[in-house]
């Protein structure tokens, strides 16, 4: 359908959906705690779909949309939801204008979400302003996801924070963006509160390799000095829980995660102590004595990055995963193991285009500054897993490059897996014995011919063996 001056009609509330659970961009919020505790309102809610499975996990929330839930009008909350609307409006200027008016509701974080096009590669339609038009009358933007982190930086004055491709946090106070940085990049063990202060205290001590201050965990705080008199001979008796190793374990776990929390803070213009979460004042005061020290230390690290050779020699030196001629392979099972400078360079990557959802082997290149996020979907159940996705981050360019393999009739394909996991992994020496017979088998005595699906299937054929899960079985 047209108007009168022959422009179509876009009929945006027909890309609504009826949801069946929670949208990917409600579901990363939801696991990053931005939403925890929070008051959230889903601008453009369409059906509701996210609106009323969110209330259903007790979370409070309230949604507007112009077609679907006109009334009453938005009102300001902590955070706001704008996923999925930007991609849908063909006016660029409206475009711009909605981030803006989504900003001005959000009292602490904006999530924005818009489709990539990686998401719709199979989308048709035909080109309308800098969009498609769809055949149902409906309009599609794509965006790469560096070039949307730039342009929405552009609109709302804020750094964004890219947690997914297509998926950006804009943070409106220091405190909220620390308090996301602190979660995810947390290596420990979960904090576990429980009845028992004792146990409670050994949880606090294996995540944060020290005892609590009262400012921060009042409760446990208060419960320790009452049990044990004083919160030195309570952390005394806790300490005893603990195997000989962890809380030194925990400590270096700790300043690890320090040094890529601050490091990430440093894009954004470095946080005063006064603006972080005071666990995180605490964590700097006591792993590196003052929050001047640590901020040093992670910019140092930062400017290292910057050096080919600083990479080289951080990826030849680790003692986990697959080194090649350009690269270190490791399972993201590795990722809390990895030294400071590998995490950061990592951390760099997600900047720039945050981490797709289903990547479980990460690629950090040493011959350019670059790493790639690989989906291996049955790393665990074949032998030999295909890759389906490879996302590539060129740091110095920042720019993405996406490719698609699961259409491809010669995939690439994995070997020798157990390389790529940390050494106590569970199914470490399944993949090993499996190894192990390919290799008296003498199936790995020409490696160029058995990096693809046909070529690795040739090569067993014509030994006249074939697989059966990480089994070996004559034909």
């Amino acid at each position: 359908m047209t108007t009168r001056n022959g422009a179509p009609t876009i009929r945006r509330e027909r890309t609504a959906m009826a949801r069946t659970g929670l949208s990917v961009p409600a579901r990363q919020a939801l696991a990053d705690k931005i939403l925890d505790g929070r008051t959230v309102l889903d601008y453009g809610c369409g059906k509701g779909g996210d609106m009323r499975r969110l209330a259903a996990a007790d979370i409070t929330i309230s949604g507007w949309d112009p077609h679907y839930k006109p009334h009453p009008l938005p009102s300001p909350a902590d955070v706001v939801l704008l996923t999925y609307v930007l991609n849908v409006i063909e006016d660029p200027a409206e475009r711009a204008h909605t981030l803006v008016t989504a900003w001005q509701l959000a009292r602490e974080c904006l999530v924005v979400a818009v489709r990539t096009h990686h998401d719709a590669r199979r989308l048709h339609g035909t080109a309308h302003r800098d969009g498609l038009l769809t055949s149902r009358g409906t309009f599609q933007v794509l965006s790469h996801p560096e070039t949307f982190a730039t342009w929405a930086q552009q609109v709302v004055p804020v750094r964004a924070v890219t947690a997914r491709p297509g998926q950006l946090y804009l943070f409106r106070t220091h405190e909220a963006r620390a308090r996301y940085l602190a979660h995810r990049y947390s290596t420990g063990p979960d904090l576990i509160a429980g009845s028992d202060t004792l146990a409670d205290l050994a949880s606090w001590l294996r995540h944060h390799g020290r005892p609590p201050k009262e400012d921060e965990a009042h409760d446990l705080y208060a419960h320790a000095e009452q049990r044990f008199g004083t919160l030195t001979r309570a952390t005394k008796a806790a300490s005893e829980l603990l195997a000989p190793e962890e809380l030194d374990g925990a400590r270096r776990r700790r300043k690890t995660d320090l040094l890529v929390v601050l490091a990430m803070d440093a894009f954004h213009g470095r946080s005063r102590l006064s603006d972080l979460p005071p666990t995180l004042q605490h964590d700097a005061r006591f792993h590196f004595g003052t929050y001047h020290e640590a901020s040093r230390r992670a910019d140092q690290l930062l400017a290292a990055l910057s050096q080919p050779a600083f990479i080289r020699r951080a990826t030849h030196a680790s003692r986990i995963g697959k080194l090649t001629p350009t690269a270190l392979y490791v399972h993201t099972d590795c990722e809390p193991s990895l030294s400071a400078a590998l995490r950061v360079y990592i951390a760099c990557a997600e900047l720039v285009a945050g981490r797709p959802p289903l990547a479980n082997i990460l690629k950090l290149h040493h011959d350019r500054p670059a790493v790639s996020f690989l989906e291996y979907p049955e790393f665990d159940a074949e032998g030999h897993p295909r890759l389906a996705t490879s996302t590539l981050v060129n740091l110095a360019q920042t720019k993405v490059e996406t490719r698609d393999y699961t259409a491809s009739a010669n995939r690439p394909i994995l070997h020798r897996k157990e390389e790529f996991l940390p050494s106590r992994h569970p199914r470490r020496d399944l993949y090993a014995r499996l190894t192990k017979r390919e290799v008296a088998a003498g199936l790995y005595t020409e490696p160029h011919l058995i990096g693809t699906e046909q070529g690795w299937t040739n090569v067993l054929e014509a030994a006249g063996l074939h697989l059966k899960g990480h089994r070996i079985v004559r034909d």
